[in-house]
Formats: C-alpha cells, sequence, structure tokens
C-alpha cells in the first residue's frame, strides 16, 4: 500500500537553507565570518527538525529500530566506503600505521574522528538525543524529556570536555536534546 504524505514546503526549504549552509561551512570554514553567521544554527536546525516530527509515546522499540535504520544504515555505509578509500590512500603512501589509526578514530567516532570523518559525529549524536528522549518519555512523561534536555544544557556548560570525549557522539547527545524538545514543543504549536 501507498501511503500518501502531503510534503510540507515550508520544512523542505528550512532543510534546504540547512544543507546550503553545513556545505558553505565547510567550503569557507577558514573566513571568520562563517563561524559568526552559521555555526550557530547550521546544525542544530536539523535537531530541531528532527523534534518537529515527534511522535509521542512511541515505543522505545520502535524508535530504536527506526532511527537505527534510518541512520546507521547510512552511517555504516559511509564510514566502510570512506575507510576502503582512505585505506587505498594510505596503502598507496606506504603509511600503514596512518590507516590503523585513521580507522581507530573513525570507528571512536566524535571528537576522534578525522578529515573526512568529522561530519559523523552528528548522525550519531541524533541516533543517541533520539533514543534517550523515547527512553525518558516513557520513563517520565513530557516533564521528563523537558528535563533531561535541562539537564543537557547543563551539562555543556559545567563539563563539556567529559561530553566531547565520549565515543559516537554518546556525550554530545545529551545537550543536543534541547533543539529536539524545541521542535517538539513548536511542532505541537504549528
Amino acid at each position: 500500500m501507498v501511503k500518501n504524505t502531503i510534503r510540507n514546503g515550508s520544512i523542505d526549504l528550512i532543510r534546504t537553507i540547512g544543507i546550503i549552509a553545513i556545505v558553505a561551512t565547510h567550503a569557507f570554514s577558514s573566513y571568520p565570518i562563517t563561524r559568526t553567521l552559521l555555526y550557530p544554527w547550521q546544525v542544530p536546525i536539523f535537531f530541531v527538525l528532527s523534534g518537529w516530527f515527534w511522535k509521542s509515546k512511541k515505543s522505545p522499540s520502535s524508535e530504536i529500530k527506526s532511527r537505527c535504520t534510518a541512520l546507521l544504515i547510512p552511517y555504516c555505509s559511509w564510514l566502510i566506503l570512506l575507510l576502503t578509500l582512505e585505506t587505498i590512500l594510505y596503502i598507496h603512501s606506504n603509511n600503514i600505521n596512518g590507516i590503523l589509526r585513521v580507522a581507530w578514530n573513525a570507528l571512536r567516532g566524535g571528537q576522534y574522528a578525522t578529515t573526512p570523518f568529522t561530519v559523523f559525529w552528528f548522525i550519531t549524536a541524533l541516533l543517541f538525543a533520539r533514543i534517550y528522549l523515547v527512553l525518558i518519555e516513557r520513563i517520565a512523561g513530557t516533564i521528563g524529556i523537558v528535563v533531561v534536555s535541562l539537564a543537557g544544557i547543563v551539562s555543556a556548560w559545567l563539563i563539556p570536555y567529559y561530553l566531547k570525549i565520549m565515543w559516537l557522539s554518546l556525550g554530545l547527545a545529551l545537550p543536543c536534546t534541547v533543539f529536539i524538545v524545541a521542535g517538539i514543543i513548536g511542532g505541537r504549536f504549528s
């Protein structure tokens, strides 16, 4: 059965602007104005959009399965493809130790990943932020997800280093929940 859905042009426009901003940030990272104008919102907008489409009371198993399918399959596919290309380049330059270091850091993800894997932090941060929220919602309801997002803000302020060093952006996912919650609130009142 084909599901009929009506696309929201405004949401598509926001996504498009967000993608352009991310590309511009990477293309023009050496310009200070890029950090000033684009960094504060270019990635958070995707967390907000994720919250905008939040389905309250979704079962944790359903959310985990859905997010793993939508996020981990592309994540692993790109990781394998890029590691293969990096391996070829490192073998060509006779730098086996280099590829072992790059592969290890890519597998740890988050702050450890080096180019071209630096963009991967977002995928696992979004995955774990969604999982944190669906688990907390199941346990403590809407109040729980608001409390978790506030805890994310406080932890980002008090212990940013410890959040940053957790593998696969597990720590960064906590403060990212605030953007998802902002999207949930915005989506409910739209």
